[in-house]
């Protein structure tokens, strides 16, 4: 035979649909299949038949779809994931069991909840469904549902605590190294919990704040805010704040941590200062400015309490900020209460 009869017939044979009517054969599959009788006879037609659904491309010109993407998805599918789709609509539809193979970040996940939106859609099967994963990628997944499909139920079940809070460290961990590839130097998580749950943050909180910042390069500053909790609205009287002696639990063991700056809250309600001595070489980011409170404090009344502060660290690492984020302040008094912190920093000679 010629080339060119060779790759005429190479052309046909790679020819066929995702809706089966094509008519081929994959020797290769019956390599797979070694034996006698019905059963074997009976396995070996079911992998022929798999494979006569397989998709012949990746786009939509080069292979043959016929499902539509569900409109319960609220983004744009790519068109090789419109083909993967087909592909697992096809496998369900004959009761067969596949893997959704590919390339980490190609969509598999999008897929396999187009999937799901198809069922509900075209066959009103809306679940159960049972979708088992590692805890590193859960919150990806729980992500992801909420964001193609948020009209579906999630519920998530990490098993633990703990486990929960190594998945949540662990995807931050993608977050913190991103940052830090793009070059950003100073990278902060804020923990809302430690304070309020100090036996939790003890247990394993403190070990996930660790993994959540690990592998990051030389020159980036570790950051960790420990937020006592805030209402959403300003001049609220009596809202329950995290106990005052949290911050002496964790001390010691945030000292011995990988965070080499610390955001505390002191304004909101002053600190026995002697808590600042337990810090021997991690920065302390000391709050001078209340953000639930529409009183301003005054330049004198900040100064006074960063020289307290001083003296029990050292000027090095004592910088001044707000209690937490300025945004239930609105913008004028956020600008009034910054201006002032920034003039009574200033003003101290070190």
């Amino acid at each position: 035979a010629t080339e060119d009869e060779e790759a005429e017939e190479d052309d046909e044979s790679d020819k066929g649909s995702s809706d089966g009517n094509a008519e081929f054969e994959d020797n290769s599959t019956k390599l797979l299949v070694e034996g006698e009788g019905e059963q074997f006879s009976e396995f070996s037609d079911v992998i022929e038949m798999a494979a006569k659904f397989q998709p012949t491309g990746n786009t939509l010109d080069t292979t043959n779809v016929k499902t539509k993407i569900p409109f319960l998805l609220k983004h744009t599918m790519r068109e090789y994931q419109h083909v993967g789709l087909d592909w697992l609509v096809s496998m369900h539809e004959r009761k067969l069991n596949g893997i959704l193979a590919d390339e980490m970040g190609l969509g598999k996940t999008i897929q396999t909840i187009a999937l799901l939106a198809h069922l509900a859609i075209e066959k009103e099967i809306w679940g159960p469904h049972l979708i088992v994963v590692p805890t590193s990628v859960m919150l990806n997944w729980e992500m992801e549902l909420k964001k193609w499909a948020p009209a579906f139920k999630i519920v998530t079940y990490y098993g633990n605590q703990k486990d929960f809070g190594k998945a949540i460290a662990e995807a931050l961990n993608q977050e913190v190294l991103s940052l830090a590839n793009a070059g950003c130097k100073y990278i902060q998580i804020d923990e809302p919990l430690f304070a309020r749950y100090p036996e939790r943050a003890l247990e394993f909180g403190i070990e996930n704040l660790d993994r959540a910042f690990q592998n990051c390069p030389e020159g980036v500053i570790r950051t960790a805010h420990m937020c006592c909790g805030y209402p959403d609205k300003i001049d609220v009287v009596d809202y329950p704040k995290a106990p005052r002696e949290s911050y002496f639990q964790i001390a010691d063991a945030m000292e011995a941590s990988s965070v080499m700056a610390l955001s505390l809250e002191d304004a909101h309600r002053y600190n026995d200062l002697s808590l600042l001595e337990h810090f021997k070489t991690t920065t302390i980011i000391f709050g001078v400015v209340a953000i639930a409170k529409s009183n301003v404090e005054a330049v004198e009344e900040i100064r006074k309490r960063l020289l307290d502060a001083l003296e029990h660290i050292d000027a090095e690492r004592l910088i001044a900020g707000p209690d937490c984020g300025l945004g239930i302040l609105g913008r004028e008094l956020a600008i009034q209460k910054m201006c002032n912190l920034s003039e009574a920093a200033h003003s101290i000679e070190t």
